[in-house]
């Protein structure tokens, strides 16, 4: 029967075929050394490493797609969408776990990272006070062992070329990543329905402006980006479900981007395009006032030409 398996030519191996293996991969490395079959082996458990790698990623996008099945918690959970918030097998951790403010600012410095990093990259962005190398040295050597310790995993972070990266092979949850993956999935789908349900997915994880609790520097681009992505969403689902005649749950979705910024002039205007719709001059008029008292508060500046003619365009309908 073994002799068998391993004669096994026919096609490439299955997933699940490639799982069995990783799984077995102790018994499978004594048979390495075997003349007859073991360079069949060695390819196996090659791919079967690799599968293994793309496990957890695989199982995030499952949890996501997920909607009449309970998903599963996860080992580690991290939210940025608002305050931050880091979960160990259900636990969330205090500043007694991290120890220090700066551990805590470099776990979510690492999230941020679209790549890996060296220590002295990492030291110039959050600790630029220090200039001696054996003091960054030390200090980032501490940080490390702290994070490390507060998360409970040594394989949180990936060192390779001298460079350092959170590790995204691993299993956890990401609000932000979630965010833009039902962000994307909205985008490509074709149907309506889905579209809308994606978009309220996405929107549902924001509970504020990313690490709102993180008055730094380098959270500030990503915080615009985020921020930009959430209230442009906010503005596609509505038009959606203006189409949909949902005029309550649009205007709704209107006032929550107005919420996150409010000179954001296009939520206004197509809040006033769903009041039109609805028949309800008043709240065209009062969306009108609004977005000219957020402009000159926010901005010191005056409505723009196109949201004026689109008032003038409306009441003239009316």
């Amino acid at each position: 029967m073994l002799k068998g398996l391993l004669d096994w030519r026919a096609g490439s191996p299955s997933h699940a075929f490639l799982i069995s293996a990783w799984q077995a991969r102790r018994w499978l490395n004594g048979l390495q050394a075997d003349a007859e079959v073991g360079r069949q082996v060695r390819t196996w458990l090659q791919q079967a490493t690799r599968a293994a790698r793309q496990l957890p990623a695989v199982r995030r996008q499952v949890r996501r797609l997920s909607r009449s099945v309970q998903a599963p918690v996860v080992g580690l959970s991290i939210q940025a969408l608002g305050p931050g918030r880091v979960s160990v097998a259900g636990k969330m951790l205090t500043l007694t776990d991290w120890q220090t403010q700066s551990v805590r600012d470099l776990f979510f410095y690492f999230l941020t990272l679209p790549g890996a990093a060296s220590k002295e990259q990492i030291g110039a962005v959050l600790w630029p006070e220090i200039e001696e190398p054996a003091r960054l040295r030390l200090r980032f050597k501490n940080e490390i062992y702290r994070l490390r310790r507060a998360v409970g995993k040594d394989t949180i972070l990936l060192f390779e070329n001298e460079q350092y990266a959170f590790n995204r092979s691993m299993e956890y949850e990401y609000d932000v990543e979630a965010f833009e993956s039902y962000l994307q999935r909205a985008q490509d789908s074709e149907e309506e329905e889905q579209k809308i349900l994606y978009y309220q997915k996405a929107l549902g994880l924001v509970n504020g402006l990313f690490l709102e609790d993180i008055e730094a520097v380098w959270v500030f681009a990503e915080r615009e980006r985020l921020n930009r992505a959430f209230t442009s969403s906010s503005l596609a689902l509505a038009a959606l479900l203006k189409k949909r005649k949902q005029f309550d749950e649009a205007l709704a979705t209107c006032q929550r981007a107005i919420q996150f910024d409010p000179a954001y002039e296009s939520a206004y205007r197509e809040a006033m395009e769903i009041a039109a719709l609805s028949g309800n001059r008043a709240d065209v008029v009062r969306w009108y006032e609004a977005c000219q008292a957020a402009m000159r508060q926010e901005l010191d500046l005056p409505i723009s030409a196109e949201t004026q003619a689109l008032y003038e365009r409306l009441l003239g309908r009316m």
